[in-house]
């Protein structure tokens, strides 16, 4: 398989499946049960002898979440020019998401564990 066609392969993957794509749907739904469990663990973190009980399985979950979520992110930038509606350069399409609202959320997201 062509670069070309795994980076147009991955930005199907990574958008919103809308075309009964198996591979899409469970991407999505994998980043959403990742996003819940994150919330999840925040709140139970947030009881000093749960916290206390459990920092190992917390800080086990902060770490898995922050690589997918880092791969995802590069993942975007990385696939951007192959987006079906990109028209752009491949430098301009990768910095139009970067600064997208979706982008800039993913970047706030995972900055501060690098921090």
């Amino acid at each position: 398989m062509q670069l070309a066609a795994v980076q147009r392969r991955t930005a199907e993957i990574l958008d919103k499946d809308e075309h009964g794509d198996l591979t899409s749907k469970i991407c999505d739904w994998g980043l959403l049960v990742l996003v819940l469990v994150n919330v999840a663990a925040v709140i139970l973190e947030s009881v000093a002898s749960i916290r206390q009980a459990h920092q190992a399985v917390f800080d086990a979950i902060e770490l898995f979440s922050v690589v997918v979520f880092s791969a995802e992110y590069l993942l975007r930038i990385w696939s951007a020019p192959a987006r079906k509606a990109e028209r752009r350069p491949p430098g301009r399409a990768r910095l139009g998401y970067m600064l997208s609202f979706h982008g800039l959320v993913d970047l706030i997201a995972t900055a501060p564990f690098y921090l």
